[in-house]
């Protein structure tokens, strides 16, 4: 039996909604046609922006909210830090559970690559939960 899945994200720019330390949820539906009807799966979704913290920060899910690890997508903003064309900026998911999720970054250049320091960026982070 062939399925057709079409995704309705009706999102209305989520990331003016974020603001520090306050997480925005809700929920994508994924419509499924199967033989003569149609199946709607609830795909939650969280949205948070920190600062970032030494040794890591850590966005943590409403009770229950995800029913297993979601699949994350982040991305770093430079705050108190000055950027050279030979700097480097990476980040690393170190802890990804269905109630937390924890990113590290850091920075380097031809010198050596170490942890970025308290307020040098804000972490952004967009977690969406499976069907």
């Amino acid at each position: 039996m062939k399925r057709l899945l079409i995704y309705i994200m009706t999102f209305v720019a989520a990331y003016n909604f974020t603001s520090y330390a306050t997480m925005s949820t809700g929920r994508f539906y994924e419509e499924i046609q199967v033989a003569s009807h149609i199946e709607l799966e609830q795909m939650p979704f969280a949205i948070e922006k920190l600062d970032y913290t030494a040794s890591g920060v850590t966005f943590t899910y409403p009770t229950d909210y995800f029913s297993a690890p979601p699949m994350v997508r982040v991305s770093i903003e430079l705050k108190n830090l000055t950027y050279s064309s030979s700097d480097i900026l990476t980040f690393c998911v170190t802890s990804n559970t269905a109630s937390q999720t924890t990113v590290r970054v850091n920075k380097g250049n031809l010198s050596g690559i170490m942890e970025a320091a308290t307020d040098d960026v804000t972490v952004h982070l967009f977690a969406v939960g499976h069907p």
